[in-house]
């Protein structure tokens, strides 16, 4: 069943701008080919325009509510952002409620993600991996990785059917712990839509502009290319500190979608909505190409106070998404980004996800945090 979306252009590069880097560990255990693409041409080959799910956050089901409360799982309360407060802290908490719409169907998980310590084996495991960066106009990026582990609990799946008012099946808890990489989470998404918001408007101010192109790969540009670049950067607003946020977003993303594909329950639901064969994906060993882009052109603002932003006192932005297995668009889905400080550093300062396959037809899943606490401390 389609439900309320719009479908979207084929975007072309605000800043003519691909990124392209390999992550040695990404989403559902796949090597993954991360692509930062502010709305780049060619990845999306010759798909139709994908469909867009609009944001369809449903109240907790009376029993959701009655397991959060036996197991002591908030269920709302988002704690005042804490500026400059450094990485994940024990005891910092996200909670989320997952919704999956089938057509009348309707089933719903509380996952609840708090940060703890490395136990003796994770802090024996090997390094995270670093990236350096150059872009076109001289400016060497480095994102660094800084190893954390969250405990992740999920209590569902928790049903209504479209034949039973409040049919509820008896629900599982199931738990895991998931390392991640809290300086990529912190990268977040916000300061790259703010970024492109603000070179799509200098453009449209002074048409000369339009041709500027900025880029970035893993080795530095000749001399003369990287002075001709920064003159460029420097009429556009970019500074160091704004490629770096740009360069960050799509690392960020990752971060956040291997948290998602390493949550007991959720890969399932992914793999009912997903438009491509998933044994696709297992026949190839992972050797699959899989690109999570971003598609920043078409960045929408939100001021505070607007409802997606569930009571963060800051503005925050929606930005749709893509998701393409072997070059062909397999997910698509539009994300509610804020500032990724603390007490929501975990899910990278992503508020909600509506996701769906690209033609808008079958499983809709919605992603709404709905609670985050600062840990011991502040």
């Amino acid at each position: 069943m389609k439900r309320g979306g719009t479908a979207f252009p084929r975007s072309v590069s605000p800043l003519g701008m691909s990124i392209f880097s390999w992550i040695s560990r990404g989403v559902w255990g796949a090597v993954i080919l991360g692509a930062v693409a502010v709305g780049a041409r060619g990845a999306e080959g010759k798909d139709a325009k994908p469909f867009v799910p609009e944001f369809e956050f449903p109240a907790p089901l009376p029993a959701v509510t009655a397991a959060a409360a036996q197991y002591g799982v908030a269920l709302a309360g988002i704690d005042p952002v804490v500026e400059g407060a450094g990485g994940l802290k024990p005891g910092d908490q996200v909670t989320a409620l997952v919704s999956l719409f089938n057509g009348n169907d309707l089933a719903q998980w509380v996952v609840e993600v708090s940060d703890v310590e490395l136990n003796d084996q994770e802090k024996q495991q090997p390094p995270l991996r670093t990236f350096t960066f150059y872009t076109n106009t001289g400016t060497e990026i480095f994102l660094s990785a800084t190893r954390a582990v969250l405990a992740v609990r999920v209590l569902g799946p928790f049903e209504r059917t479209s034949g039973e008012r409040d049919g509820v099946r008896k629900a599982t808890v199931q738990r895991a712990r998931v390392m991640v990489n809290t300086d990529f989470l912190s990268l977040g998404l916000d300061r790259a839509c703010e970024l492109v918001l603000a070179v799509n408007a200098a453009k449209q101010k002074d048409p000369t502009l339009a041709s500027i192109n900025w880029s970035l790969r893993s080795k530095p540009f000749p001399a003369a290319e990287t002075e001709a670049a920064s003159k460029a950067a420097t009429a556009l607003g970019l500074t160091p500190e704004r490629e770096r946020a740009l360069a960050g977003a799509n690392p960020a993303l990752l971060e956040f979608f291997h948290l998602i594909g390493k949550t007991p329950g959720l890969q399932d639901i992914l793999k009912g909505v997903i438009d491509v064969p998933w044994w696709t994906v297992i026949k190839q060993g992972g050797k699959t190409p899989i690109a999570l882009t971003p598609q920043f052109r078409l960045t929408e603002e939100l001021l505070a106070g607007a409802p997606l932003l569930l009571g963060n006192r800051g503005h925050g932005f929606t930005v749709p998404f893509v998701l393409f297995i072997g070059g062909k668009s397999a997910l698509v889905g539009k994300l509610v980004v804020v500032n990724p400080q603390r007490p929501l550093l975990a899910s990278a300062g992503i508020l909600g996800v509506a996701a769906c396959a690209p033609n808008g037809e079958g499983p809709q899943v919605m992603l709404q945090v709905v609670s985050a606490r600062l840990g011991g401390g502040q």
